[in-house]
C-alpha cells in the first residue's frame, strides 16, 4: 500500500503546536476514494540501518500515475505545473503547501471572478476552519507538527493535481482562459539531524530538476551554510547543462536550464505596517488601503532579496552568477509570524488563532503564486506531459540512489544520459509521428493506391526528410546516444514503412469499389429485364419500353466499367483487376442484402440478425452487467465502510491509511 499521510496542519513559521486531530465535531472519514487527494510518499528516505538509505516507492508512483490519468480522461493534456519547497526542517514547509491546498481546493470549488479580485485578497479558505482537518471533500493534508524531529522524509506528492482555469492576458475587453494541472511537492528537510549527511544533495536535486518552481523555505536570514547547500548543487546543474550544449558555459546560452527560484522567508519582522492599520493614516497623512498594505509588503520583499544577494556577493559572489545563469527568474516573498496564539500548545489548529496580517500575506501569497504559474518544462524547455514527469521521476531517482552509494554528487554523465535519451525519444516520436501523416496525405487516407514504381520514390523520400529533421534537432548530448538513436529510428521508420506497402496493397483491392451502387443497380435490373422477357413483354408495349431503358442502362454501364478497367489495367495490371473484383463482388451482395432487408421491414416481415449484429448486442449486454456488477460491488463497498463506523479514521485525515510516526 502507498504510503500516505493526513489530517496534520498548522506548525507555521514559528512552530504549531503538536496536531491531535479533527476539533469542533469534525472527524475524518473512512479511507478517501482514489479521486480525493493525499500526500504520498513517492521517494522514500530512511537512517536505519540494513535498510536503503534512498528508494522509490512504486505503489505510491503508481497512484500519482492513475490520478494523471483521470485527469487526461476529464481535461485531456492539459499544461502541468510543480511547485515544490524544500529548507531547513520544521520550519514550516508542510503548513505552506496546506495554504496552498487549501487555496486550490478553494478555487477548483468556487467561482469566483479574478477581476473582482484585482488588488485585493480573498483569505475566506482560512476563515472558520481547522487547519489540521481534512478538506471539506475529505482530502488530507500535509502533516506539520511541533517537534524537533522530522516530520518531512524523502519527497511527499500530492496524490492528484488540482485542476484550475487561469486568465491571460485581456484582449479586446475579454480574457483568455486555460485549464491546468497543479501538482504540489513536500521535501525532507535540509540538514536533517535525523537523516545521513549525503541525503541533502540528492533531495535538493531531486526537488530542482522536478519542479517548475522550487521554493527555498527559510526563517531568518539565509546562512553562509545556505548558499554552500546552492553552490553544490548548481555546480552540479551547471555541469549537466554545459554537457548538453557540448561544452558551452551556460552564461552564454540565451535559454536558462531551469524555471524559477524563489526565496520564502518566515517570521519577517520589517514591514512598517500591519494589517489592522487598513483605513488609518501614514505619517504622511495619506490613508492606508488593501491595495497600498499589499505593495508596501511587496517592495519590502523585494528589498529583502536585493540587500541579500549584495551582501552575499562578497563571499559568493559566483554561486549567485551561475544561479542567475541557470534561473529564468528569482524572487523573493516575506511572511510574518503567523501569530502568537498558533505557538501555544494548547492550539488544536483554530484558523482564528492566525494574524490577520499573516493570514491577508498568505492568502495573497497563494493567489499571486498560481494566477499564471509557469508550465513545467524539462532541463531542454520541452513542456512536461503527465506521462514524461512520472519518467522523470523514475530516471532521476535511479541517478540519485547512485549519489548515496558513493557518498558524492551524481555522476554528470549518468544525468545527462537520462535527459539525452528522453529528449531523443521526443524526437523519435516526432519523426514516427510525421512520417505517418507523409504517409496519410500521399495516399489520401489509405484510399489511394500508388503504383509499385512511384511507390519506393514516395517512401525514400518521406524517410530521408524524417531523418533529416531529426539529425537537425538532435543538438544535445553525446555524439554516440545520437548516432545510436539514429539507428534505432531508422528500424522504426521502416517499420512503419511496410506497414505503410501492406495498406497500399489493400487499397489496391478498392479501386472498382466505386462502381458498386451502379452495379448493383445494373444486376438489379437485367433479373427485371429477363422477368420482363417471360412475363409481360409479349402483351404490353410499356413493359417491351421498359425492358428496352434497363438494356440501355446495362449496355451503357458496361461500356463505362471495362473504359475504367482498361485505365486501372495500365496503372495497376491485371494483379489489381482481379483484386479489386473480389470486394466489388461482395459489396454489391451487401446492398442487395440491404435492400431485401428494407423490403421486407415495408412489408412487415421479421429480418434476420446478422452475426455480426448479434455479436455487438452480447457484447453491449455482457458490458452493461459488468456496469451493473461493478455499481453493486461499490455500494457493497460503501455500505461495509458505513457499517465499520470510524474504526480506520483515527489519527488525522488519512481515515484507515498508514500515517508515518515521528
Amino acid at each position: 500500500m502507498a504510503t500516505a499521510r493526513g489530517g496534520g496542519g498548522g506548525g507555521g513559521g514559528g512552530g504549531g503546536a503538536a496536531a491531535t486531530g479533527p476539533v469542533g465535531g469534525e472527524s475524518p472519514p473512512a479511507t478517501p476514494s482514489p479521486e480525493y487527494g493525499r500526500p504520498l510518499q513517492v521517494i522514500v528516505t530512511s537512517s536505519e540501518e540494513g535498510e536503503e538509505p534512498i528508494a522509490l516507492n512504486p505503489e505510491a508512483l503508481a497512484e500519482l500515475q492513475a490520478s494523471f490519468d483521470r485527469v487526461k480522461e476529464q481535461h485531456g493534456e492539459i499544461p502541468l505545473v510543480v511547485h515544490s519547497i524544500a529548507g531547513a526542517f520544521r520550519e514550516g514547509k508542510s503548513f505552506i503547501l496546506d495554504c496552498f491546498i487549501r487555496y486550490l481546493h478553494h478555487l477548483e470549488t468556487t467561482d469566483v471572478d479574478d477581476l473582482v479580485l484585482e488588488g485585493l485578497t480573498d483569505t475566506s479558505f482560512l476563515e472558520n476552519c481547522n487547519l489540521h482537518a481534512p478538506l471539506p471533500d475529505g482530502s488530507g493534508v500535509f502533516e506539520s507538527r511541533s517537534s524537533i524531529r522530522r516530520v518531512t522524509a524523502g519527497i511527499w506528492m500530492y496524490s492528484r493535481p488540482f485542476v484550475i482555469t487561469v486568465k491571460g492576458e485581456a484582449t479586446g475587453g475579454t480574457r483568455s482562459e486555460r485549464k491546468i494541472a497543479v501538482l504540489l511537492m513536500d521535501t525532507q528537510g535540509l540538514f536533517d539531524a535525523d537523516a545521513s549527511g549525503n541525503l541533502d544533495a540528492p533531495i535538493f536535486g531531486l526537488s530542482v530538476l522536478l519542479s517548475s518552481k522550487q521554493i527555498i523555505n527559510k526563517r531568518g536570514q539565509f546562512s553562509t551554510q545556505d548558499w554552500q547547500m546552492l553552490n553544490m548543487f548548481t555546480e552540479f546543474s551547471n555541469e549537466i547543462v554545459r554537457r548538453l550544449h557540448h561544452g558551452k558555459d551556460p552564461e552564454l546560452l540565451g535559454e536558462k536550464a531551469f524555471q524559477e527560484l524563489q526565496f520564502l522567508s518566515r517570521d519577517f519582522q520589517n514591514f512598517m505596517l500591519r494589517y489592522d492599520q487598513i483605513g488609518t493614516e501614514d505619517e504622511h497623512g495619506l490613508t492606508i488601503t488593501t491595495e497600498s498594505f499589499l505593495a508596501h509588503c511587496k517592495e519590502a520583499s523585494n528589498a529583502y532579496l536585493d540587500d541579500m544577494l549584495e551582501a552575499m556577493k562578497d563571499h559568493h559572489g559566483p554561486v549567485i552568477k551561475r544561479i542567475d545563469a541557470l534561473y529564468n527568474k528569482m524572487t523573493c516573498t516575506c511572511l510574518p509570524h503567523p501569530g502568537e496564539r498558533m505557538t501555544h500548545p494548547t492550539w488544536k489548529g483554530d484558523s482564528a488563532a492566525l494574524s490577520d496580517t499573516f493570514r491577508a500575506l498568505v492568502a495573497q501569497y497563494c493567489r499571486s503564486s498560481f494566477q499564471s504559474p509557469e508550465v513545467k518544462c524539462d532541463i531542454l524547455g520541452n513542456p512536461m506531459t503527465f506521462d514524461a514527469f512520472i519518467t522523470w521521476v523514475q530516471e532521476y531517482t535511479g541517478c540519485m540512489i547512485n549519489v548515496v552509494k558513493r557518498g558524492q554528487l551524481p555522476n554528470v554523465d549518468e544525468v545527462v544520459r537520462v535527459v539525452t535519451r528522453h529528449q531523443l525519444g521526443l524526437l523519435q516520436e516526432a519523426a514516427v509521428e510525421g512520417l505517418k501523416a507523409d504517409f496519410k496525405k500521399v495516399s489520401n487516407d489509405g484510399e489511394k493506391h500508388l503504383p509499385p514504381d512511384n511507390l519506393e520514390d514516395v517512401i525514400g523520400d518521406a524517410i530521408e526528410r524524417q531523418i533529416s529533421a531529426f539529425a537537425d534537432a538532435a543538438l544535445f548530448g553525446p555524439e554516440d546516444e545520437i548516432q545510436a538513436s539514429i539507428d534505432a529510428l531508422e528500424k522504426k521508420l521502416e517499420d512503419v514503412a511496410k506497414s505503410f506497402r501492406d495498406r497500399n496493397e489493400l487499397a489496391m483491392t478498392k479501386i472498382l469499389v466505386f462502381f458498386a451502387p451502379w452495379a448493383t443497380a445494373a444486376a438489379g435490373l437485367y433479373v427485371l429485364d429477363r422477368i420482363s422477357d417471360w412475363t409481360c413483354d409479349p402483351y404490353l408495349n410499356v413493359c417491351v419500353q421498359a425492358s428496352s431503358a434497363m438494356a440501355l442502362y446495362n449496355t451503357l454501364f458496361l461500356v463505362a466499367f471495362v473504359v475504367f478497367c482498361a485505365i486501372k489495367y495500365k496503372e495497376y495490371g491485371p494483379q489489381g483487376i482481379y483484386a479489386g473484383l473480389g470486394p466489388l463482388f461482395a459489396k454489391v451482395c451487401r446492398n442487395f442484402e440491404s435492400g431485401v432487408n428494407k423490403g421486407r421491414q415495408l412489408l412487415g416481415m421479421p429480418v434476420p440478425q446478422s452475426d455480426s449484429a448479434a455479436s455487438s448486442s452480447t457484447s453491449s449486454t455482457s458490458a452493461a452487467e459488468r456496469r451493473r456488477l461493478r455499481t453493486e460491488a461499490r455500494a457493497a463497498r460503501v455500505a461495509s465502510h458505513a457499517a465499520g463506523g470510524g474504526g480506520g479514521g483515527g489519527g488525522g485525515g488519512g481515515g484507515g491509511e498508514a500515517k508515518k510516526k515521528d
